[in-house]
């Protein structure tokens, strides 16, 4: 008996299915029953707060494990950032406060278009944070009309200006009246006196 014959007799059939590499780890369940991974979070059941608990993804989904091993919840994995990727059978009371981002979108796209693309802008740039801001922006709703809100975030976007307290000031002192003042931005930088950006700013009073 040759050699290749000898060992084809040792062989077995290949794996029905490809071998998965998988990342393996640990994260704590923060008050809200959701786990953190790769700049997003994962709901678990609302038993699970404070605990320590294993995480599994092959890439497109998330299991994730009790102390037992035993597999307590199962998410598609999320591709971008600072999403709440949650069954609201984990945690009812959660319901509200999930869907006050999508409720947040509604309300800025009722503002106008520029108000739209704002909240795209800055979803984008402050995935973790823009719910503060956008929430005072929507109560500038109680004393300004929709068109100085939205003409007001058109120039705040134009000078990359998306924290709340230099967009009300923007309203506040009328910027978003002079058409004047925002002529376009070129390669090299502003093409107007950089005094308009320390009003819209405020200054070194008011970060960026």
């Amino acid at each position: 008996m040759s050699l290749k014959t000898k060992e084809k007799a040792h062989l077995t059939n290949l794996p029905i299915k490809r071998y998965e590499l998988l990342d393996i780890q640990k994260r704590t369940v923060n008050a809200y029953a959701h786990i953190s991974y790769k700049y997003n979070f994962y709901s678990v059941p609302r038993e699970y707060i404070g605990q320590e608990l294993t995480i599994k993804s092959n890439g497109s989904l998330i299991k994730i494990y009790d102390h037992h091993l035993r597999e307590v919840a199962l998410h598609q994995l999320c591709l971008s950032q600072g999403e709440f990727v949650t069954n609201t059978a984990h945690n009812p009371k959660l319901k509200n406060f999930l869907s006050r981002p999508y409720e947040y979108e509604q309300k800025m796209n009722e503002i106008g278009e520029d108000a739209k693309d704002f909240f795209s802008s800055i979803k984008n740039l402050k995935p973790n944070s823009y719910t503060r801001t956008i929430s005072g922006i929507l109560h500038l709703r109680d004393k300004y009309n929709n068109e100085i809100i939205n003409q007001s975030l058109k120039r705040a976007s134009l000078y990359g200006v998306y924290n709340y307290l230099s967009i009300k000031k923007i309203i506040e002192d009328g910027l978003y009246k002079n058409s004047d003042c925002f002529t376009s931005i070129l390669a090299g930088g502003f093409a107007n006196d950089l005094s308009i950006y320390d009003k819209l700013t405020g200054g070194s009073k008011w970060d960026r």
